[in-house]
């Protein structure tokens, strides 16, 4: 999940530095994956944690 996060936070940070349209769009794309992905993980460790708590 860390790896997810860090993922996300470095396409939106890159995508605030260029003023390229066309990259901008593709970074953020690839953040709004890599969030997907985090939630996707917190999801399933909630799942396998909590059923056995």
């Amino acid at each position: 999940m860390k790896a997810e996060k860090a993922a996300f936070r470095l396409y939106h940070d890159l995508a605030s530095t260029t003023d390229d349209a066309n990259l901008k769009g593709v970074l953020l794309t690839l953040a709004q994956e890599e969030a997907k992905h985090k939630l996707r993980f917190e999801i399933e460790y909630d799942d396998v944690f909590m059923r056995e708590n």
